[in-house]
C-alpha cells in the first residue's frame, strides 16, 4: 500500500507501527521501491542505507514506531496531519496499542480507537487504513479461510469500517496445491466481505517473499476449474 500511495504521488503518508522498530520499517520500504531483496538490503552498509533514508523522506513517507497509550497516539497523529498536510494514515496494528487504564477493558480501548480514527478520517478528508489482528478460532476452520467475525475485538471493528480485507495465504498453513492440483505458492487470497462502496469480492495477488510485497496474480500455471466449481466466481 505504502509504495503505491509514493509512486502514484497521491500525497503524504504517515506510518504507525506498534510493533517493528523504525528501521525494520525503513528497510522493508526501501526494499520495495528499490527493488532490492530484503536479505542484500539487510546486509547494506549504513553509508548506503542512510541514502535509502533521505530519499524516502523526499517522498513523503513519515515512519514511527509507537508504544505509548492511544491519547498520546492521537495526539501526535493529529499534530503530523496538520504539520505534514498528511492524506494517508496507516495503523499496524491497533490491537498493539497499549491501554494504561485498568478501568478500562479492552473492548472499549479498541472501540474508542476505531470511532477516533473514523472521526479523524472525517475532519481531515484523509484516509485511514489499520490493520487487525484474528481470532485463534480461524485455526481451528477447515482451510483456514477468516470470516468478518473473526476480527480481534468487539464488533465496532467492523461497524465503523468502510471496507474490511481479509487476507489469507494456504501457503502459510502447509496447503501447496488446491484440490485439482493447480499450485498456491506465493498466492494471497484477499477476500473483501464489507465495503460501502462497492461490491463485495475475493482477489488474487502474488506474495514475494524476496521484497515483501503483493504483486498482480500470476496465473499461468494455473488449470482451470471445472465450470461451477470455482469458488472465486460470485
Amino acid at each position: 500500500i505504502i509504495e503505491a500511495i509514493l509512486k502514484q504521488h497521491c500525497g503524504n503518508l504517515l506510518f504507525i507501527s506498534n510493533e517493528e522498530s523504525e528501521e525494520q520499517l525503513f528497510r522493508k520500504l526501501a526494499c520495495q521501491l528499490s527493488s532490492i531483496p530484503l536479505n542484500d538490503i539487510n546486509g547494506m552498509l549504513d553509508e548506503v542505507m542512510m541514502t535509502f533514508h533521505k530519499t524516502l523522506q523526499s517522498e513523503r513517507a513519515i515512519l514511527q514506531h509507537l508504544d505509548t497509550p492511544w491519547e498520546e497516539q492521537r495526539e501526535l497523529i493529529l499534530e503530523t496531519i496538520a504539520r505534514n498536510k498528511v492524506k494517508f494514515l496507516l495503523i499496524d496494528k491497533i490491537q498493539g496499542i497499549p491501554n494504561n487504564s485498568r478501568r478500562i477493558s479492552r473492548n472499549r480501548h479498541l472501540t474508542t480507537i476505531v470511532q477516533d480514527l473514523k472521526a479523524i478520517a472525517k475532519a481531515h478528508r484523509i484516509a485511514v487504513v489499520a490493520t487487525s489482528s484474528l481470532k485463534q478460532k480461524v485455526e481451528e476452520r477447515d482451510g483456514k479461510y477468516p470470516i468478518l467475525s473473526d476480527l480481534d475485538g468487539p464488533a465496532t471493528l467492523e461497524e465503523n469500517s468502510d471496507m474490511v480485507m481479509l487476507l489469507h495465504r494456504s501457503e502459510y498453513y502447509g496447503f501447496t496445491e488446491d484440490h485439482i492440483g493447480n499450485s498456491l505458492k506465493g498466492v494471497v487470497e484477499t477476500l473483501i466481505p464489507k465495503s460501502r462502496s462497492g461490491q463485495t469480492k475475493n482477489i488474487r495477488f502474488t506474495f514475494d517473499k524476496a521484497y515483501p510485497k503483493f504483486l498482480p496474480f500470476r496465473e499461468p500455471t494455473y488449470r482451470p476449474l471445472p465450470i461451477g466449481d470455482d469458488p472465486w466466481v460470485h
